[in-house]
């Protein structure tokens, strides 16, 4: 059997690296959604809570819309969005439409317009740990009595 090796994600120097992620409570419909900008200089973790949310999928799309409209209100013009939920960045790179996810795939696409570059990559988990571990957290503290 060959060797699998897993090798980091190659970081693009002029685009300033985005790690999304969502946690999901189905019985409540709570999400938590995360990311983490990481640039060359410096690190920061943001996180907002959504609820009546219905899938996954939904919150992980929510997750990329919120980081998407964060990084448009603070003037950035070349990022790239990582998330270890690889069905939704096939969905954008591919511009498709889900409906199910409709509305806010569609916002994520007019967003995108804002920037001079952006990008959608898939990262496996191991390589998204802090964005999980944030989201996962927040979702744990939430529910606390």
């Amino acid at each position: 059997m060959p060797l699998i090796r897993i090798e980091p994600y190659p970081r693009c120097p002029r685009l300033i690296s985005i790690f999304t992620d969502a946690a999901w409570n189905s019985s409540t419909g709570e999400a938590w959604l995360g990311w983490i900008i990481d640039d060359s200089v410096s690190t920061s973790q943001h996180a907002t809570k959504a609820t009546l949310v219905s899938l996954p999928l939904m919150a992980e799309t929510l997750a990329v819309h919120s980081a998407i409209t964060f990084s448009v209100s603070r003037g950035l013009d070349s990022i790239s969005i990582l998330s270890d939920f690889q069905t939704l960045m096939n969905t954008i790179n591919k511009k498709e439409l889900k409906l199910e996810i409709f509305g806010v795939l569609n916002d994520v696409y007019y967003l995108a317009t804002a920037f001079k570059s952006i990008a959608f990559k898939f990262i496996p988990r191991s390589e998204n740990v802090r964005a999980d571990t944030m989201v996962k957290q927040a979702l744990w503290a939430s529910n606390l009595p």
